[in-house]
């Protein structure tokens, strides 16, 4: 049986599921023909009653598994996103597949570039008194609560804050 990447007490981002906290690592058998398997048991902070469990030797969902960012990752991945940015994808369904792919993945830099790109889209269609579709909104409305809930948590401030740290950490890096 293979090292366990993430141990009992960890914080950890799970794709979409957000900030998670490892609260045990156990044996299960999903059906009673089935090998008893170990899992890692993940609890969602947002919801801490919730319980997500993923095997542990399932290199496609351990893969969607990361440690939490520290502070210094957070700076430099800010720094390293100034001048990046993810051009509008014009046809809906390829948009779409593409921002849930990268919500999936969960990967900071990503979704700080989703962001970006929704946003400025949607200032853009308001100039002309017009709006995001509904798709387009949920997944920026989802990105921003990805992006706070692990800032907020590694930051140690509060989400409300977290636009203002993104906005002061890039605008001194790119002004």
């Amino acid at each position: 049986m293979a090292a366990q990447k993430f141990k009992k007490g960890n914080c950890v981002i799970y794709g979409p599921s957000g900030v998670c906290f490892v609260s045990d690592i156990k044996a299960l058998r999903p059906s009673l023909e089935a090998p008893s398997r170990l899992y890692y048991v993940l609890s969602p902070a947002g919801h801490p009653n919730s319980k997500i469990f993923v095997p542990t030797e399932n290199k496609a969902l351990t893969g969607r598994m990361r440690s939490a960012m520290t502070k210094p990752e957070i700076d430099s991945l800010l720094a390293g996103a100034i001048g990046k940015e993810i051009s509008w994808i014009d046809d809906r369904t390829a948009r779409t597949n593409f921002f849930h792919e990268i919500l999936n993945r969960g990967m900071e830099e990503d979704l700080l570039l989703m962001i970006r790109c929704l946003f400025e889209r949607k200032r853009e269609l308001q100039k002309s008194g017009k709006k995001l579709s509904g798709t387009d909104d949920d997944m920026l409305k989802t990105a921003e609560k990805l992006v706070k809930e692990e800032f907020s948590y590694s930051l140690e401030i509060p989400q409300e804050k977290v636009e203002d740290y993104i906005r002061s950490a890039m605008g001194k890096k790119a002004g």
